[in-house]
Order: structure tokens, then sequence, then C-alpha cells
């Protein structure tokens, strides 16, 4: 088994992508592997990035062998860190929101039934870039698209929609049936009589694409 070492330290095995933790997960017993997406969203080949940002294409350079996957071994560290940052998305965030279908949920590769396919793009890989106020701007692009025949929900990368892996649609219950996508973002919030918070890098758009921190 071939074993890869970051410069972070963090270690992935490759391993055999029918033999992967995801298939320990009850309900993925007899599953087919569904290697790339039946079709793309038209806004995944979007090109809107100004030439400016960089991308991180790098990923594990050297990525696994032709039919294996990459999976961080999980250290007692990662485990520590996971319940540490647990409590912002309990009742100590702000705002709490509701979840649908209990309060479960983790990081990473934590939780069972993520199928991966590429050999290059683990989850719990460490990005080494960031950007820098009035410097070069880095930004990596996925999209969680609902795959139109299967159902499942693949998670993409780049603007040209490298399939990362995804997650099976027998994992879900309502999220299978109506649901067709998965956006996220953030946002800042305030009483009327005190001051918002600042979000991201602080300035706004209009100061200039390099103090907008991607």
């Amino acid at each position: 088994m071939l074993t890869l070492k970051t410069a972070e330290g963090d270690i992935f095995d490759c391993i055999d992508i029918y033999k992967q933790p995801a298939f320990d997960h009850p309900l993925l017993k007899n599953h087919s592997i569904q290697m790339k997406p039946s079709s793309f969203p038209e806004r995944v080949g979007d090109k809107t990035l100004r030439p400016a940002a960089k991308t991180f294409a790098d990923g594990l350079n050297e990525g696994c062998p032709f039919g294996t996957v990459p999976i961080k071994r999980t250290r007692k560290e990662d485990l520590l860190w996971a319940k540490m940052f647990g409590k912002y998305s309990g009742s100590n965030a702000v705002p709490s929101p509701p979840t649908h279908a209990g309060e479960n949920g983790c990081f990473s590769m934590l939780c069972l039934g993520f199928v991966q396919v590429y050999s290059k793009y683990p989850l719990a890989y460490v990005l080494d870039k960031v950007s820098r106020c009035e410097g070069v701007q880095h930004y990596v692009k996925f999209h969680i698209i609902k795959d139109t025949r299967s159902g499942n929900w693949g998670l993409v990368h780049g603007q040209y929609g490298r399939p990362v892996g995804y997650w099976p649609n027998s994992l879900f219950e309502s999220l299978s049936i109506s649901a067709t996508e998965i956006r996220w973002g953030g946002g800042v919030y305030t009483d009327n009589n005190a001051t918002s918070p600042p979000m991201g890098s602080g300035h706004f758009a209009y100061e200039g694409y390099s103090r907008l921190l991607l």
C-alpha cells in the first residue's frame, strides 16, 4: 500500500477504491460506484474569477495509483479538534440554526458515507496558500450538485467540474427527493443601534479586488 505524506505532516494511505471506509456504512453494502456525474449545471463551467486570483491546483502532487484513492489517517489530534469545534454548531453558536433529521454532523471523513473517486484531491487536505490584503488572492472552487439520474450528491472541484466524490442518494431522506443543489455562505448582523461587525477582510468590494480576501 502506497503512503503519501504532506508538508503539514498529514498521512494519506492509497486504499483500493472498493475497500474505502465509505463501504463500512450499512446502507452501502451493495453500492455500485459512480465514477463521474452524468451531467453538470452550466455554472460549473463559468470563468468569472479574475486572472489575479490563483487557484489551488496541486492537490497531492503525484496522487494515488489508478484504482486507489487517498484516505487520511485519523489521528488523536483530529478527534480532539473536531470535538472542540463542535460547540460552534450547537447551542453556543450565534445564531444556532435548526437542523433537519437530527443533530448529526462531523468533519471531513469522520462520518462514513462519502465515496471518494479521485486519486489526487482527498477530503481533509490542507490548503497551503492564503489570500493577503492588497496581495495575491487565492481561491478554491467547489460545487455540490445532485446527479439528475442517480440522485447522488457529487462534490466537484474547479471550473471544469473534476469529480472528487459523492454522497450516495441512499443516505438521505427528504433531501433525496426535492432538493437539487446545495449552497453555502455567510453574513453578519447587528441591532439598529450598534455598529455592524466586519466580515471577511472588513473591506467593501468597491475598495478593490485585492482587498476582498477570497
